[in-house]
């Protein structure tokens, strides 16, 4: 899922790193937007719906190919007594330590998911209480992802477009500050990330303006049902 592979970013590179090997300034590249989609949220995705079934609470989470997902930032089920695309429900993050204060038998529940919880590792989800039926396409999901960082090939043009500038700085921060090269400039080098650092603070403000606060304005103050 690349529309815009790190080829394009050379440009930006190329001109203060003549000698550098494109190999070298694709690492630097994909090391820095893996970073900065980390700690910015940027990256919005649609992860591909699930059915809900009996008894199965733990979901895979799946994410665009050579990406990784941060974190989970929506999530919605069908009820299976409507069993229509009108009747999609936002479900609500909640941690299993909370859970616990809250439900200590949470486990053995069942019913239609009022929660969430991902795993450390966000390989999984598991929603809560346990559902009762199946729903086809019943659990859908948004996430923030970042590219993986040992096979990302890109980034959305959207986003390039956005954030080719930032991105190109922390490359060139990386990349200079790397020693013994013939391209080595430490003094440079913490120019870049100065600027690399307040591109990551503007596109950070930007998801928390346009989108997270209004998620936190709809987030109720109980999470469970």
């Amino acid at each position: 899922m690349a529309d815009k592979t790190w080829s394009e970013f050379h440009s930006e590179i190329r001109p203060h790193l003549p000698h550098c090997p494109e190999s070298t300034m694709d690492r630097a590249l994909r090391t820095t937007s893996a970073e900065f989609f980390k700690d910015t949220s940027a990256w919005k995705v649609k992860l591909p719906e699930q059915d809900l079934k009996i008894a199965i609470p733990e979901y895979p989470l799946v994410p665009p190919s050579n990406t990784i997902i941060e974190r989970i930032v929506e999530a919605y089920v069908m009820d299976e007594d409507l069993g229509d695309r009108e009747s999609l429900r936002e479900i609500w993050p909640i941690t299993i330590q909370r859970l616990l204060e809250l439900r200590p038998n949470w486990r053995e529940e069942d019913g239609n998911p009022t929660n969430f919880v991902h795993d450390l590792n966000n390989t999984t989800v598991r929603v809560f209480p346990t559902p009762l039926g199946i729903v086809t396409d019943g659990l859908v999901m948004w996430s923030t992802v970042s590219p993986d960082i040992d096979t990302g090939t890109g980034i959305p043009e959207e986003l390039y477009r956005r954030h080719k500038i930032t991105i190109s700085k922390g490359a060139l921060a990386r990349l200079l500050s790397q020693p013994n090269k013939a391209w080595t400039d430490y003094e440079q080098a913490g120019i870049y990330q100065a600027q690399f650092n307040r591109g990551k603070t503007k596109a950070t403000i930007e998801f928390f303006t346009n989108y997270g606060a209004i998620r936190l304005q709809t987030r109720p103050r109980v999470p469970l049902a």
